[in-house]
């Protein structure tokens, strides 16, 4: 940053420009609905099968009964 120092202004105010701009605005918010729309999808194909849950190795573990 050091060898660029004079170049920090004119960057300062190329973000701020640009910043609050429609473009960004609309970019950023589709950019978030699809992160969400991905994760909840992923969470809803996870959580909806239990592969990952391990509860099957639970349920054929249960205690044989004892032979009198």
């Amino acid at each position: 940053m050091l060898l660029n120092a004079t170049a920090i202004p004119n960057a300062f105010d190329l973000i701020f420009t640009h910043d609050f701009r429609s473009t960004a605005t609309t970019g950023g918010f589709a950019g978030a609905a699809v992160w969400a729309t991905i994760r909840f999808g992923i969470a809803r194909g996870v959580f909806s099968n239990k592969a990952d849950h391990c509860s099957a190795p639970i349920a054929h573990a249960q205690p044989r009964p004892k032979a009198l």
